[in-house]
């Protein structure tokens, strides 16, 4: 019987010095075009989704995770 491995890549702020919050800030900002290129590399790799660990993200920021988060979740239902 074969079974089905799924793939779950993560996506992550962290650069060799650690987790940077300029990183999270570039992505949440352009999150409509993050989501529309993750969304389609999961297709494209048959992925099952999005490990999300983006860390040390500015107080600025946080409402915009919530929205990219929420955005990534509705569209990954949709796909």
């Amino acid at each position: 019987k074969t079974k089905k491995i799924k793939i779950v890549p993560t996506v992550n702020n962290v650069t060799a010095s650690g987790f940077d919050s300029d990183r999270a800030s570039l992505l949440i900002r352009n999150k409509d075009m993050f989501i529309d290129e993750i969304v389609q590399i999961a297709i494209d790799n048959d992925y099952s989704g999005w490990d999300l660990d983006l860390e040390e993200i500015n107080k600025a920021d946080r409402e915009g995770y919530v929205l990219f988060v929420r955005d990534l979740a509705m569209r990954d239902r949709k796909s």
